[in-house]
Parts: C-alpha cells; structure tokens; sequence
C-alpha cells in the first residue's frame, strides 16, 4: 500500500492520461486495451484502497499505520481515493455491473468484492451530494477525473446517452456535437457565441426553474457554463456548477442509489466533464482553498503530491 500511495500527483496524471479512452468504443479494441495496461499503476492502487477499505471496515485511507479514518478530514487525499476505486469499477465483469444495477445487499455484505464496490458507490454519492463543504467546482479543480470516470461507468452501465429518441431532439443533436463531435466541421461549430441560435435555446431551458427534477434544464444550465468561462456572462462557471449541483441533489433525492442516476438516459456526467478537459486543452488548474485544507504535504520533501 505505502509504495503504491506514495505519489497522488503521478496517478493523478496517470488517469488523466488515459482513463477516458477506456471505455470509449469509438476506438479500437486494441488501443482500449493498451490504454489498460497503461493505467495499471493507477487501478493497482485503487483495487489496494479497495481491498483496504473492505477488509478493515474504515472509510478512507489515512496513511500507513494510522488509526480507522472515517471522514474525509482525516484521509491522506480524499478525492483522489475515491477517484481511483471508482475508477477500478471500470474494470468489473459483466457479472458485477448487473449486480451493481439489481443490488442484493445481504449478498453484497457477505461479498468481499461486492461490498468493497458498493463501499466505493456510496463514497461517490456521498461527495457528489452529501458532503456541503465540497463542491462540483472544487472537484474539477482537484485535477482528480472523477467525472470522466462515472461517465464511462455509466455507458457500462447502460450505453451511449446520445442514441436516445425523445421531444428534446435539439438538445441532443446540441449535446452530441459539443460532447462527441464527428467531425472536424461538428467540432467548429461546437465554439458558439451568444449571439448563435443554439446557445440561445440553451439559455432558455436553463431558465425554465421548476420544483421538480427536469433533466433539459441540468444540461442547459451546464452548456452554458461552458461559455461563461469565454464570454462577459453575468455569473462565473463556479456559480452555474453550483446551481446544477443544487438541481442534481433534487433529482438524486427520490432514487435509491448512485447507480440509478448513472443509468439516467441524459449525459450529464459527459457534460460535466467537458468543463474540466474543453477540447483537451492543457491547463494548470490551480487549487481553491478547499483543496489547500486537503493537501497532503510530505514530510521528507515538502512537495505537494495530493490535490483533493
């Protein structure tokens, strides 16, 4: 565990790398195989956080010899632990995805694999939604993908989220070309303004406020938070991923699990995603003052390796 843990920075940058093309059929099999092996230093780590989590019946992984860690003040780098089990989800038999859909927890309690994986879900769904002290911003300026990651899970879990036929068909076409352009013309036409027909259409449906969930109005608001960070908007991207944050612990509410909202048939995970990697641009995210609460600082260096 000690090597294994010994340097966040470089799994993070590992997963960074490599972990959207995993599950992405839009490649061969052979480079999604190759992408892997090549995250093997990172879903090595997070099979060893898993086991460890299981065995010893703690939350979160606080060092080497400590005591049980169950809150995310006390774990060595919190968002990065749950990036990298998470992550080790993507690697599961189709056996483990339908029990993960169809959940036995007797059986999961006496499952050592079972359980562990269940143990990751809820680590996931209390961060997106029950810890108030972190926030979708906080978590896309960690570094860690934990998004890209549950929208691989995701289309695992139940396909592409673009293929699906309803009244929102504009939306959609919207979405697939911004998120999964097919073309390098798709990929242009992506980059709008405030002036383009589409963006405004966004702006309506991010508009439209009701007291209950409505998926048009999530995936508005998060399109235009991509043009916030470009254009003189009235409000930050920080504050549009809070309100899509506040939205999305509406719809969560009446389900039962973390995995019922990743078989949601809109891609909303993709879309936040997209705000943290926008045509794979590479940037240095800087850390919020959150993140700083959160460092983990080396002893023997004096180097951050942990953002999150």
């Amino acid at each position: 565990m000690t090597s294994r843990m010994r340097n966040w920075g470089d799994l993070r940058e590992n997963l960074q790398q490599h972990i959207r093309l995993l599950t992405d059929e839009a490649w061969p099999q052979e480079v999604r195989e190759a992408r892997q092996s090549l995250l093997r230093p990172s879903l090595a780590a997070g099979w060893s956080l898993t086991e460890h989590a299981a065995l010893t019946r703690t939350s979160y992984f606080s060092g080497e010899g400590s005591t049980a860690c169950h809150s995310l003040q006390c774990a060595q780098c919190p968002i990065g632990e749950v990036a990298l089990r998470t992550a080790v989800l993507l690697t599961s038999s189709k056996e483990i995805l339908e029990a993960l859909k169809t959940p036995d927890m007797p059986k999961a309690t006496r499952n050592l694999v079972l359980y562990s994986l269940w143990d990751t879900v809820g680590k996931v769904d209390s961060m997106l939604f029950l810890e108030d002290e972190i926030t979708w911003y906080d978590l896309l300026e960690s570094g860690w993908p934990i998004f890209g990651i549950l929208a691989s899970l995701g289309t695992l879990l139940t396909g592409s989220k673009f293929d699906v036929r309803d009244d929102f068909s504009e939306l959609r076409r919207d979405l697939a070309q911004l998120l999964r352009p097919q073309s390098s013309a798709e990929e242009v036409q992506s980059y709008l303004g405030p002036d383009q027909s589409s963006y405004q259409r966004w702006l309506v449906y991010a508009q439209q406020r009701r007291s209950q969930c409505f998926p048009p109005t999530v995936l508005g608001t998060l399109l235009v938070a991509d043009g916030a960070r470009s254009m003189a908007m009235p409000l930050p991207m920080e504050d549009f991923l809070r309100i899509v944050q506040s939205d999305m612990r509406g719809c969560r509410g009446p389900m039962d699990n973390l995995v019922e909202l990743l078989q949601w048939p809109w891609p909303l995970f993709e879309a936040v995603d997209w705000l943290q990697t926008p045509a794979m641009v590479h940037v240095r995210i800087q850390p919020s003052q959150l993140q700083q609460r959160f460092r983990w600082q080396p002893e023997t260096t004096g180097q951050s390796f942990c953002v999150g």
